[in-house]
């Protein structure tokens, strides 16, 4: 749904960050080697005719330890899906936890910890396809799909002027957890950019192993653990959520993602 409410809107940003990577934790791989190089290229720089301006007056946000009762609510505003106000109303320290989970997705790592409230139903599922090659079956990618229509719905333009709005108290959280001198921005702007270097893959090969599954590609294999989160959503969702990312991105005027950032 579209967002009509910005001056009471928690960080959209965050819960893209959040609804792209919930829950793969079903389906068990084992640990990737190194990250490859980006396969998708991100988003170009804003023109200052493209920037999303706030002339709103500044909203007084609460306490970051008081916040939860106002993000609970915004969330309620922001989406009527049921495991999402679920996943709000069980989780405390709100701020916190998506903070940390987007931190671990700048790195490369998996977010199950602070998202396994939001796991997909059902379980994964291979089969095999008309070459005789073992791929994920269909309900193994559409188990996904209401995750990634509540943050397709999210209004872009909206979600950015939020996140203005929302810089003092995801930089407070994210103080706690950060080198000195680190600032959010580039936190979430490196998650994006992980994540849009997933490839859009119709039926990647698998190979059974007493772990699990894994992929034949290399490549793919390779993909971080935040990465592999994505591209278990199946290609028409990561088509969907990295145009998302990318078009939030750039409303929100996010920094170049810092390069050589350590995992």
């Amino acid at each position: 749904m579209a967002i009509k409410r910005v001056s009471l809107i928690l960080s959209s940003a965050v819960f893209l960050l959040l609804g792209l990577t919930a829950g793969a934790y079903y389906w068990w791989w084992r640990p990737a080697p190194a990250a490859p190089t980006a396969l998708v290229s991100p988003p170009p720089p804003r023109t200052d005719a493209d920037r999303v301006v706030d002339t709103a007056p500044q909203e007084l946000l609460p306490a970051l330890d008081e916040s939860d009762p106002w993000v609970h609510g915004v969330v309620a505003e922001l989406s009527s899906h049921p495991r999402l106000l679920a996943w709000v109303a069980s989780e405390p320290d709100l701020i916190r936890v998506m903070v940390a989970a987007t931190d671990r997705v700048a790195h490369g790592a998996s977010p199950r910890r602070q998202l396994a409230a939001l796991a997909p139903e059902g379980s994964f599922q291979a089969t095999t396809d008309d070459r005789g090659h073992l791929v994920p079956a269909g309900p193994s990618f559409t188990r996904y799909d209401p995750i990634a229509d509540i943050v397709n719905a999210l209004d872009t333009e909206s979600a950015a002027l939020a996140y203005q709005r929302l810089r003092p108290l995801l930089g407070e959280a994210y103080g706690e957890i950060a080198p000195p001198g680190s600032r959010f921005d580039q936190a979430l702007a490196r998650a994006i950019a992980e994540l849009l270097a997933v490839p859009a893959i119709e039926s990647p090969e698998l190979e059974a192993t007493l772990e699990g599954y894994r992929y034949r590609d290399p490549r793919l294999e390779a993909l971080s653990p935040a990465q592999k989160h994505l591209l278990r959503m199946g290609a028409a969702n990561v088509r969907r959520l990295q145009a998302k990312l990318s078009a939030f991105a750039q409303a929100a005027d996010l920094p170049a993602p810092e390069t050589g950032a350590s995992r």
